[in-house]
């Protein structure tokens, strides 16, 4: 197991963590967007392309999500 899957691993489990604690949308997005980009780091050094890109799109698609969140967030004053 690669350092880059453990790494993986505890930020999904900070994500779901932080999905019980109750943290606001753009936490959960950024933290599973960042998982995604790390994955597609990890696929891409061991040489499978395919989910490479497959994670990068995921990972930004997450990411647009979470400054979606950011943006909403700030225009109704700071709450959820």
């Amino acid at each position: 197991m690669s350092p880059l899957t453990i790494a993986i691993g505890l930020i999904v489990f900070c994500a779901v963590f932080g999905l019980f604690m109750n943290l606001p949308d753009r936490w959960i997005c950024g933290l599973l967007a960042l998982a995604t980009l790390t994955a597609a780091c990890d696929a891409a050094y061991h040489g499978s392309d395919l989910w490479a890109v497959v994670f990068l799109v995921g990972g930004a698609l997450l990411a647009g999500a979470a400054a979606h969140a950011i943006v909403t967030s700030g225009r109704t004053g700071g709450q959820q």
